[in-house]
């Protein structure tokens, strides 16, 4: 991220407020959220990472939402936004916090208006990350988690010193 900012100066300024990426799958969103919540000391939030957190605490919702996961289907509006108001509300996000990928529905998107008002918010931000529908693909189809320490890279835009075998041609 490029802000023309120094770190130590964004950090030490407040959010106030719910920074919100969306975009296609592969467009960077997790990874300028990752950036934005740690430039300004907020959480990065994901419904999906809430939705594993929940379901690995064995918690009530974790436990209603189990099944539907394990068959791939979509969570509920009505669980999806009982889970982000919880999450909101947490003492950590006092100072803002930046959802990747949320919300997906017009209807969650109207809930986490009221919300915000009602936990003394600014208007969110929103950033839509518009992309090429070739380079999506690419990025898709290239995506990979690497077995040894987790990390998330992309076979065809990785950085060469990532590569375990010489690059071809």
């Amino acid at each position: 991220m490029a802000s023309g900012v120094a770190p130590e100066t964004r950090a030490s300024e407040r959010l106030d407020r719910a920074v919100i990426f969306l975009g296609p799958p592969g467009a960077g969103k997790g990874t300028q959220a990752k950036e934005l919540a740690k430039l300004y000391r907020v959480p990065h939030l994901s419904t999906g990472d809430m939705f594993r957190e929940h379901v690995s605490q064995d918690s009530p919702l974790g436990r209603e939402v189990k099944p539907i996961m394990a068959r791939g289907d979509l969570v509920p509006d009505s669980l999806v936004l009982k889970m982000v108001r919880e999450r909101i509300e947490r003492p950590d996000c006092s100072h803002g916090f930046v959802f990747d990928g949320f919300p997906r529905t017009v209807a969650q998107a109207q809930y986490l208006g009221v919300l915000l008002r009602q936990n003394g918010y600014r208007p969110a931000l929103v950033v839509h990350f518009a992309l090429d529908p070739a380079l999506v693909l690419k990025r898709i189809t290239g995506r990979r988690m690497c077995k040894v320490g987790g990390e998330i890279y992309n076979i065809y835009e990785r950085p060469r010193r990532w590569r375990a075998y010489p690059a071809a041609g």
